[in-house]
């Protein structure tokens, strides 16, 4: 076994503590996923025609049932002066990377605990529900960007003139859906190979060593597509305007 993979199921363990970890019954880890998803809607919505309900409804659904925290959203839109909005753009290099991470907890928890899981181990007797790998894989799928699809496919952040469409994510794949997809599936086939095949796997896998495997590989892409994107980005900046007559704007 190779020496690192024994610090897998502590990473585990630290995801599942950050996601129960409270302050006088606050749950901290949703008031963190509300406001990063807040934040991000904050930066593509139409804010002029949005109403307070409108940015409300919308941050829900984007959140996918992550978060209980009305005040959040509203805040981020409707606090006198936006100063909730403004300080997190102008602490950004603090506040995003922090909130960025508890959203990957968040999004690991959805796609286990609260996808994979909940057809495992929650629904017995149900027609072969509990033994359907495909059952498990998309709830965790579903559960990890559901929000962010269905949020697309009205086209939440057009204001007040949501419409049906299909999601874009269906034609381009995002970081988001690619996530959820490649998690749920390392958390399926952990959990379950290594419960009928023990000894084809170098590390006992039990459900916390998966989590922490789920994490670690959705944390993966994330860096991968934020780097990407960033530098795709600062190619564009580099790139010379050009005026409508074709002439070089140095």
């Amino acid at each position: 076994m190779m020496p690192y993979m024994s610090y897998i199921p502590v990473l585990g363990q630290a995801v599942i503590n950050l996601s129960q970890w409270t302050i006088q019954d606050w749950p901290v880890l949703a008031i963190l996923h509300a406001t990063f998803a807040a934040w991000n809607f904050r930066k593509n919505a139409d804010l002029a025609k949005l109403s307070p309900l409108e940015a409300l409804l919308a941050t829900w659904i984007l959140s996918f049932g992550g978060t209980t925290i009305s005040f959040l959203p509203l805040a981020m839109y409707y606090l006198p002066g936006d100063f909730l909005f403004k300080g997190l753009e102008i602490s950004s290099p603090i506040t995003y990377p922090v909130l960025a991470l508890a959203d990957l907890v968040s999004k690991t928890i959805s796609i286990t605990t609260n996808g994979v899981d909940a057809v495992r181990f929650h629904s017995s007797g149900r027609l072969g529900l509990q033994n359907s790998a495909f059952a498990a894989i998309f709830c965790g799928f579903i559960s990890g960007c559901g929000g962010g699809v269905l949020g697309n496919l009205v086209e939440l952040n057009k204001g007040s003139s949501w419409t049906l469409k299909t999601p874009s994510q269906i034609h381009s794949p995002n970081a988001s859906l690619l996530m959820s997809l490649f998690g749920a599936c390392i958390y399926w086939s952990t959990t379950y190979l290594n419960k009928i095949y023990p000894s084809t796997i170098d590390i006992h896998l039990d459900r916390t060593a998966s989590i922490g495997l789920t994490f670690l590989s959705i944390a993966s892409i994330w860096l991968f597509s934020s780097f990407s994107n960033a530098t795709k980005s600062n190619v564009n900046k580099a790139k010379p305007r050009v005026r409508k007559a074709g002439r070089k704007i140095e």
